[in-house]
């Protein structure tokens, strides 16, 4: 199992616990991040884990999105960190070329 910078991730058994882990920005969504939940889906399947816990450090689950991001993304799109084309199509491939 990989190691991210936005997510805590322990499996316990065939449990995969994943915790987003940006409590200070009450773990609010940002390009990063939306890069590390697409990956770390693969890496529960390739895991066998057969359940996963989605869960929140700190005092929230998550606020959603990340405004100060989305606000970067409008006002300088070239500048901004859009996650890769590899992240965004990771759960799409998975579902058609993976069957158990």
């Amino acid at each position: 199992m990989q190691e991210y910078e936005n997510l805590a991730v322990t499996l316990d058994g065939d449990v995969l616990r994943i915790a987003i882990d940006r409590p200070d920005a009450l773990n609010a969504v940002n390009a990063p991040l939306h890069t590390e939940l697409a990956e770390v889906f693969d890496d529960a399947y390739d895991a066998d884990a057969r359940v996963v816990v989605l869960t929140g450090n700190g005092d929230a689950f998550s606020a959603g999105g990340d405004v100060n991001w989305m606000k970067e993304s409008v006002e300088e799109p070239e500048s901004s960190s859009r996650p890769p084309a590899r992240a965004r199509r990771s759960s799409r491939a998975s579902s058609t070329s993976r069957s158990r």
